[in-house]
């Protein structure tokens, strides 16, 4: 029998790599730290056979855009008042190295799959936890409504306001965030490719979904209903009437706490958003070349602030909406190339998943695209873009597909 030795036997700095590059992915959805370790054990591997001429340097299709939104950034940053304050926003576009890690480290869908599962794996886990949280909190509110007599008013706020659902992340955000990229691209691989048939992946999805909806976090929720209606056109239109159904009957399940948390994701009266968005629309109109400087929408807000109002209870640290965020913080430029950058992904992704004939490389490349839709409409009422957890999870996520433009093969 005929053994030929292939390009990956060859080369175990890109097998490491591969390795804790795949331990990154998953371990964004645990701490920080550990994601960000692994990254770098990951490059220093993979510049290491890159330097012995090992393997070469992947550029994904989104590099111009990419490289446009840091352009952008670094002319705010030299022109603002005080650069130095900058510095954390700047630190966080090394994590944009990754897409050039996963691009060129990864070598076929297979490879893809096995990170895949260790992350529908730990976010499954980090559900169940989600739920004892949540157990928790609910047992916390019942205890002061009997102590306290705390009205139902008073008992929500409570319940919102006070530790919600965080499963393995310190914020619940976050937590919403993550499993939302995970929800979108699980629905893409169960409804195109063979995992449907995988009893143990429904279940994980069953438990991913329930701990989306009972976070609580509303904005996650609206990116993750635009990802399942996507997925659902480009499955059968028809299935699109499943989605109405679905809030309707999680309308009269779910505890009254959650339940009027979702009829509040449209009602804007009395938001702190329209605050803070009116807020960055003077900060706009007064600096939309290069912003107020990045990382400094927190100490500027007071002096843009509508005057003559009081300030909504909140936190004013961003502005709840990514393009308004750039927009406000690093100018009108920079702004136009992340959406350049959010087009182009997305873009490139629909048309790669239209051109394979393999069904999980289409159902990875279409919900790669998910993945940028619910990241864009979560980020119309949240700056998801600045959590470097959901972050890392995303570039993961929209770059693994890029995987697929390219066959390696033996001696190259």
């Amino acid at each position: 029998m005929h053994l030929e030795l292939t390009f990956v036997d060859r080369t175990p700095s890109r097998a490491c790599a591969a390795v804790t590059l795949g331990v990154w992915a998953a371990s964004t959805l645990v701490s920080i730290a550990v994601s960000q370790i692994f990254l770098l054990v990951s490059g220093t591997f993979f510049v290491y056979g890159w330097l012995r001429k090992l393997h070469p340097i992947r550029l994904p299709p989104i590099l111009l855009p990419v490289s446009a939104f840091v352009i952008t950034t670094f002319v705010s940053l030299v022109l603002s008042p005080d650069p130095a304050q900058g510095a954390p926003s700047i630190r966080k576009l090394v994590l944009f190295l990754s897409i050039l890690l996963v691009a060129s480290v990864f070598r076929n869908s297979a490879e893809i799959a096995h990170v895949l599962t260790g992350i529908v794996t730990i976010s499954a886990m980090a559900a169940v936890l989600s739920f004892w949280q949540l157990a928790e909190n609910l047992r916390t509110v019942s205890a002061m409504e009997r102590t306290h007599g705390l009205n139902a008013s008073e008992a929500y706020s409570y319940f919102i306001y006070g530790k919600r659902m965080t499963g393995f992340m310190s914020h619940w955000m976050t937590f919403g965030g993550e499993q939302m990229m995970v929800f979108s691209m699980m629905t893409s691989l169960l409804l195109f490719s063979r995992y449907g048939r995988k009893k143990w992946w429904w279940v994980s999805y069953v438990l991913i979904g329930l701990s989306l909806i009972l976070s609580c976090v509303r904005s996650a929720w609206v990116g993750g209903v635009v990802a399942l209606g996507f997925l659902l056109y480009l499955r059968a239109k028809k299935w699109l009437i499943c989605l109405p159904l679905l809030i309707l009957v999680l309308g009269f399940v779910l505890p009254w706490e959650i339940a009027y948390r979702g009829r509040t994701v449209l009602d804007l009266t009395g938001e702190s958003r329209l605050f803070q968005w009116r807020t960055g629309w003077k900060m706009i109109k007064t600096h939309p070349w290069q912003g107020v400087g990045p990382n400094r929408i927190s100490t500027t807000f007071d002096q843009y602030k509508p005057q003559g109002e009081p300030t909504p209870p909140g936190w004013h640290g961003h502005l709840h909406n990514n393009f308004i965020q750039f927009a406000a913080e690093r100018g009108i430029p920079c702004m136009i190339a992340f959406s350049w950058l959010m087009g182009t992904w997305g873009y490139r992704l629909l048309s790669l998943g239209r051109i394979r004939t393999d069904s999980f490389e289409q159902a990875l490349c279409w919900g790669g695209c998910a993945c940028v839709l619910a990241l864009v409409a979560a980020g119309l009422f949240e700056f998801n873009f600045g959590d470097s957890e959901v972050l890392m999870l995303f570039l993961f996520l929209g770059t693994a597909p890029f995987v697929l433009t390219k066959t390696w093969q033996h001696g190259q």
